[in-house]
């Protein structure tokens, strides 16, 4: 199909629907030596992969609370200095968690 399309005259830009830029991302994503798309690129940390369209997919993902108290734990603040802190947190911002708008 998108060989017919090319023979009619139409551009990448326009089968795709991206820009120049995009087209170029997707086209020179790192692949195998049969085309396919490789899922690690040794430049991501071990949680992410690409998915066969070439997104980022973060696996196991955790909470935003869960992420919060871990980044305060690694800055050094002791237990019950992470739950007043992430409990101010929540009252600074009454509508994380509640949904969109």
């Amino acid at each position: 199909m998108v060989s017919e399309l090319l023979f009619a005259g139409k551009s990448m830009e326009e089968i795709a629907g991206y820009t120049r830029w995009q087209l170029s991302q997707v086209i020179f994503l790192p692949r195998d030596s049969h085309g396919r798309l490789l899922r690690r690129d040794p430049d991501l940390p071990d949680f992410m992969e690409l998915d066969e369209e070439g997104q980022i997919v973060i696996r196991n993902p955790v909470s935003f609370g869960d992420m919060y108290r871990s980044v305060k734990k690694r800055a050094g603040l002791k237990p019950g200095e992470v739950d007043k802190s992430w409990k101010e947190y929540l009252d600074a911002n009454p509508k994380l968690g509640v949904g969109g708008e």
